[in-house]
């Protein structure tokens, strides 16, 4: 006997389950935007705070009410995937009188995809019975539907949340000089046909190890924020501790900013200022030592003492 209760309880617990989602209609499925639909423009609408991403040829920007910031391309592409992913299924009801209750009247959330075809608007409302459905309901349509939200959950509470971090990205090999200066510490070198040279503060030349610049080009070409600030300006209590000018098809000065108190960073361009983790701080700002100086003396002592009278 128990073999024939165990089942007939399971099936009822997962009509339970998605009640909700069956109750009076046929279930359909079809997708939110088809394949060969071209995505333009995504505005997404929370309470009284508005951000637009629009496409530019192949960049993506972000922007709210005060700027327009390039936007970070691998979170434009997972977001769309997931757009073009979401099933229209589950149909709840086409009871207007209980959007509400699924959150989606018309004063919640509200996202619009602009397409070559037109503009898709879609009201997101709660969530559903598992933490991945969200309702939803399109601006047009009398429906709403139970889908997997995975496209709400990715959309940016903030233009920093998509905002690309880069500050800056260069090929190594178009880098002819580079000059620092961190407190008292301070770098000059720069690419000659004989090869890449320290210049000194007496403005003595001295060859580096091609090996030891081509590790830090590395560091210097690609440099990523780990954030930003709120208002685009380093906060009041950080001072400047120094810049950065790198010279590739043109002259890039950043400025290195660092609060009072802590190790917290700043780096700052005319894109605005970002927030840089120590580790990046250390290997932008980094002593390189020319060929043959005072640090490769210790060990040509040290022969001498073991071969006194020697000249090694």
């Amino acid at each position: 006997m128990r073999r024939y209760i165990l089942p007939v309880i399971a099936a009822a617990l997962v009509i339970v389950y998605f009640a909700p989602s069956i109750v009076g209609r046929k279930e359909v499925s079809r997708f939110l935007l088809r394949d060969k639909e071209v995505v333009n423009a995504i505005t997404v609408k929370r309470g009284n705070r508005r951000i637009q991403i629009q496409r530019d040829g192949s960049t993506w920007w972000i922007k709210d009410s005060k700027k327009r910031y390039k936007a970070d391309s691998s979170k434009m592409e997972e977001l769309l995937e997931a757009i073009k992913e979401t099933r229209l299924e589950n149909p709840v009801t086409e009871d207007k009188s209980k959007y509400a209750t699924y959150g989606v009247a018309g004063d919640g959330d509200y996202i619009e995809i602009e397409l070559d075809s037109g503009k898709r608007g879609i009201f997101t409302g709660k969530s559903g019975p598992r933490y991945s459905l969200r309702y939803i309901r399109l601006n047009g349509d009398d429906t709403v539907y139970l889908v997997r939200g995975r496209f709400i959950d990715l959309l940016p509470g903030s233009v920093n949340d998509f905002r690309d971090r880069t500050i800056l990205s260069l090929n190594p090999g178009s880098i002819r000089e580079v000059q620092w200066n961190e407190g008292s510490k301070t770098l000059h070198m720069k690419k000659t046909k004989a090869g890449w040279q320290i210049i000194d503060r007496d403005g003595r030349v001295s060859p580096v190890e091609d090996k030891e610049v081509s590790g830090y080009l590395k560091a210097l070409s690609r440099i990523v924020a780990t954030g930003f600030t709120d208002d685009d300006r380093p906060p009041k209590d950080a001072i400047e501790e120094g810049y950065i000018k790198i010279t590739a098809d043109r002259v890039y000065t950043i400025r290195l900013y660092r609060k009072k108190k802590g190790e917290e960073y700043y780096l700052t361009n005319p894109s605005g200022a970002y927030r840089i983790s120590k580790y990046t701080k250390e290997g932008l700002f980094r002593e390189l030592k020319p060929l043959g100086s005072a640090e490769e003396q210790p060990s040509r002592n040290r022969n001498k003492e073991t071969n006194p009278g020697k000249d090694t």
